[in-house]
């Protein structure tokens, strides 16, 4: 590890470390279990958002890992506009808003209240964080738990200082779902990440939008280009779908919901699992997922829901950010066809998406032809900046200057700002 500081005539500076370490101790691994710490922290930042739209209820967040068989073995699998809910999760999450509308979730003396048994073991599992407003909130008061202030959270979020991981250096990589704008369908949680990820030639998360991933392949070199999920070849139930074949993808941002249609069926995936279907269109497409249509003769043929993506053949390693700052040893100079905000406003993000203005923490992938190198950029983590006391932060051209000084080849940008974490 090398500790750099850069110094600005400003007399602002910013602190990063380069790390470099052989290419066969790279893996992507997924946090598994948010804790009510995580749960906490996510709920405080949805009742400051919701505060400035002028809702001061009560946010309630609740991380759905683990819901065991029995608990939703009652809950109807088929929702009131005809969607077949096929996880847990989904059908969890559909129970819960559905009791919020009909204002069946209560706080009664600062504590959640209901009296079914499916919110109870909710509770007792400790799988639940209540989010009171100081500047409204009354103990004294009943109140009851709107459905736009319900947040699930992905079981997948959380802090590395909090894991057990058991790696030499552990960092973020992928983007996830975070603003409020993100919830606003059945199947999109706080926290879900999105991109391709690969180990060993196996797909663990397809690509979504189309944006910058870095491959390392097994005979050593190193590739920086853009995919998508159209790009991607999988199976469900056994059988191969090919687009403009046998099947349509629907994405965001090109569509909110599925097209009305009909002899066809929509399957709603998220990252490796479809998580629903619904029959002659009109499917709302998940922030961190897509759709998959085919048709009626077509889906008879499927023997489960079970989907795959075909194994990319010799690529050992493979992780999806943006955008891309060094291709083939020669820096970018701005997002070209990548899928940000500086091209679509979707997905949203709270930081500006531009090439060299804004500095923030960074986290940076890329290959020399002998190592990886990590490129870890410490930001501003707190109001109001003081730069004679702060590290300011890169701008994404200062992260593409410090991967060309270190020999990069190939290089993209990870997910960064307030995301930004490394442990070592």
């Amino acid at each position: 590890m090398q500790k750099n500081r850069k110094i600005y005539d400003s007399g602002e500076f910013t602190n990063y470390a380069v790390y470099k370490y052989h290419p066969k101790a790279v893996k992507n691994l997924f946090l598994n279990g948010c804790n009510a710490k995580t749960l906490n922290t996510v709920a405080q930042m949805r009742s400051l958002k919701l505060m400035i739209s002028g809702n001061t209820l009560p946010v309630v967040a609740y991380c759905l890992n683990a819901v065991p068989k029995a608990v939703v073995s009652e809950l109807s699998s088929i929702t009131a506009d005809g969607e077949h809910l096929l996880s847990r999760e989904s059908r969890f999450e559909e129970w819960i808003v559905s009791e919020a509308k009909l204002g069946n979730i209560l706080l009664k003396g600062g504590k959640l209240c209901s009296k079914n048994p499916v919110w109870q073991w909710l509770l007792s599992s400790k799988s639940v964080v209540v989010q009171k407003n100081p500047f409204s909130f009354s103990k004294k008061v009943e109140t009851t738990v709107m459905p736009e202030n319900l947040l699930p959270v992905c079981k997948k979020l959380g802090k590395l200082s909090e894991s057990s991981m058991n790696s030499m250096i552990s960092f973020n990589s992928m983007f996830f779902t975070m603003e409020i704008t993100d919830m606003k369908n059945r199947h999109t949680y706080f926290g879900q990440p999105y991109g391709l990820s690969v180990n060993n030639e196996k797909v663990i998360t397809p690509a979504l939008f189309k944006r910058g991933a870095f491959f390392i392949y097994r005979d050593g070199s190193s590739e920086a280009k853009t995919v998508s999920v159209e790009d991607m070849n999988f199976k469900v139930g056994g059988m191969r779908l090919v687009v403009s074949d046998n099947c349509e993808i629907w994405r965001r941002p090109k569509a909110i919901r599925t097209n009305r249609s009909t002899g066809i069926v929509d399957m709603i995936v998220v990252n490796d699992q479809v998580v629903s279907w619904r029959e002659n269109g009109d499917a709302e497409i998940p922030d961190a997922g897509f759709v998959i249509r085919v048709d009626k003769k077509t889906f008879s043929k499927m023997k489960s829901f079970d989907i795959s993506y075909d194994d990319l053949d010799n690529v050992s390693f493979a992780v999806q950010g943006g955008p891309i700052l060094v291709k083939e040893g020669i820096p970018m100079y701005g997002f070209c066809d990548e899928e940000f905000g500086g091209k679509i406003d979707y997905p949203p993000t709270v930081f500006p998406f531009d090439w060299d203005k804004t500095p923030a923490a960074r986290i940076a992938i890329g290959y020399d032809k002998e190592k990886i190198i990590v490129v870890a950029v410490e930001g501003c983590n707190r109001y109001p900046y003081q730069p004679d006391f702060d590290s300011r932060g890169f701008t994404l051209k200062e992260l593409t200057q410090v991967m060309i000084e270190n020999g990069a080849q190939n290089a993209i940008n990870l997910d960064g700002g307030g995301s930004t974490q490394i442990r070592f």
